[in-house]
């Protein structure tokens, strides 16, 4: 049998919408000026998204809302036999016990430095002036033996 989709073929399907509005600092495209003018304030390091439980400001509310459920003590289900805290996430749990052990997985091709955080590991990359794409494959995560 034949196959219905929406009456377009491959090659006359619609073109993606128009990104117009440009970021200055970095040249990423936005459809909406809103868009693009909440993205460069994070160029800016501005962060109007506050944690009213500690205080903590993130550039964008979906930032806001993940870090919130720091706080909920409730949906924290792993917790650290070392020092007890406790995290959402179970991988979360082990990248904060490879810092318990001093594990190091994630290392600076540009000056050697390991990181068990792969977080604090691309903060570190941007130290050295690499942004996004530039980010990947600069650094490699160690196997585990």
């Amino acid at each position: 049998g034949s196959r219905r989709g929406c009456g377009r073929s491959r090659q006359q399907q619609a073109p993606p919408p128009a990104k117009p509005f440009t970021c200055l600092a970095c040249g990423k495209g936005f459809t909406r000026s809103s868009n693009r003018n909440a993205h460069l304030a994070t160029h800016l390091g501005q962060r109007p998204h506050t944690c009213g439980h500690c205080g903590r400001g993130f550039g964008h509310a979906p930032q806001l809302a993940r870090h919130l459920r720091r706080h909920q003590v409730s949906q924290r289900r792993f917790g650290c036999g070392q020092c007890g805290r406790s995290f959402g996430r179970s991988a979360n749990l082990s990248a904060h016990l490879r810092a318990h052990l001093g594990e190091r997985p994630y290392t600076c091709t540009e000056c050697g430095r390991g990181f068990s955080y792969s977080s604090a590991f691309l903060k570190h990359r941007r130290a050295h002036g690499l942004q996004g794409e530039e980010e990947e494959g600069q650094g490699r995560k160690r196997r585990r033996r």
